[in-house]
């Protein structure tokens, strides 16, 4: 996946230390993490330097259970594991190490699966990965 892409998923379960009730819908983004000297105020247009090159992986969770979304921002960062279903709908993982949820993202309406042309409500949390000094997306963002 090329950095800035999002892919999402629909959810048969979720852990983050313990299940997330009720969780149905993730979105998983890579991007870059840009670190920027601007130099001097008296220097001309272009950056003193840029420091570009490390990974950030962010998540966005939706669930239909508020009180079980509502928690996670409080809680501390774990290791945050998607099942879903994967090609031939065969069960799949996505496992996204040492997630800490940051931002509540408030209720919006999904498309339900289980009833097309419907929609159900859900609440939303978003959250990165911190990564560690040997971490790389390999290890970031696991697939089994």
């Amino acid at each position: 996946m090329a950095t800035g892409q999002s892919t999402a998923f629909w959810l048969r379960s979720a852990t983050h230390g313990a299940a997330i009730n009720k969780a149905r819908r993730a979105a998983i983004t890579v991007g870059t993490v840009v670190g920027e000297d601007p130099g001097a105020a008296d220097q001309p247009l272009s950056p003193a330097a840029i420091a570009v090159g490390k990974v950030r992986v962010d998540v966005q969770l939706f669930g239909t259970d508020p009180s079980d979304i509502r928690a996670l921002p409080a809680a501390a960062a774990a290791d945050l594991v998607l099942g879903y279903v994967g090609d031939s709908a065969g069960n799949e993982t996505h496992t996204l190490k040492s997630v800490k949820f940051h931002t509540f993202l408030g209720q919006i309406d999904l498309p339900d699966p289980d009833a097309p042309g419907g929609t159900i409500s859900v609440w939303g949390v978003a959250g990165t990965c911190q990564a560690g000094a040997e971490d790389t997306l390999a290890t970031l963002w696991v697939t089994a």
